[in-house]
């Protein structure tokens, strides 16, 4: 473990220090609360912060780029079921992602009423790792459903199991290296940890990334979405809804 957060490191601390540059002052997006908690961050946090921000950017302007899968949503009653939900979104073992926040955010749905997210302790309510009741479609207005591409029912319910035991730990501030931690968590480190415990790495970070970012969940070749909605178009809003 110690040689994983090693490597990682080396990978994406040139990236983060000297490939990035910010076209945006993220900071002016910013609530007072989450100002002063940003002013707060050491010089290296603040620049994964910057960076998680960026990617974030990228992810609004690409949006409309990842659809939804109709072929797969039309034919699986799984999907329908997801969209009918009214109280929440999606099912067992789903992945949410939002864009509405300057960084983005990424949850897990562990069943139909709840998800587990990890939040920044500038957050008034649910700060670090907490379990949330499921209003996803009041709390976003952009939104992407994802479902794994191929998964058994086992590796769901332990992904899902392992998000919930993580609930209680506090929040980690994104920067490279970090994935590997075991007692702490951001909001795609904790969704995309949950899979790669089970043997499915979502976004190949051993291969490429130290840090994993909502956007990568999204760009991710082994999900595909089955719910999408907002910036520009409040595109994709499909059958079943």
């Amino acid at each position: 473990m110690k040689l994983k957060k090693l490597l990682s490191t080396v990978l994406l601390g040139t990236m983060l220090f000297s490939n990035l540059v910010f076209a945006n002052d993220f900071t002016s997006k910013m609530s007072e609360k989450e100002y002063n908690y940003y002013m707060s961050l050491s010089a290296q946090e603040k620049q994964a912060y910057d960076y998680m921000a960026n990617e974030n950017e990228k992810l609004k302007d690409e949006w409309n780029k990842y659809k939804v899968d109709e072929n797969r949503v039309k034919t699986n009653l799984r999907n329908k079921r997801s969209l009918d939900n009214n109280y929440g979104l999606g099912i067992d073992g789903d992945i949410l992602v939002s864009s509405d926040s300057i960084t983005g955010h990424a949850a897990m749905v562990v069943d139909k009423y709840y998800t587990v997210e990890a939040n920044a302790n500038w957050h008034d309510t649910h700060p670090g790792v907490a379990i949330w009741n499921n209003i996803w479609k009041k709390r976003y207005k952009s939104m992407k459903g994802l479902r794994l591409k191929e998964v058994t029912q086992k590796q769901k319910e332990d992904a899902m199991n392992y998000c919930k035991a993580q609930v209680g730990d506090p929040y980690n501030i994104p920067r490279p290296g970090i994935i590997w931690d075991d007692d702490a968590w951001y909001c795609s480190q904790l969704v995309w940890r949950a899979y790669h415990e089970q043997g499915i790495d979502i976004v190949n970070v051993n291969s490429s990334l130290s840090m994993v970012t909502p956007r990568e969940l999204v760009k991710s070749p082994k999900v595909y979405v089955f719910y999408s909605e907002g910036w520009g178009f409040w595109d994709d809003i499909l059958p079943f809804r």
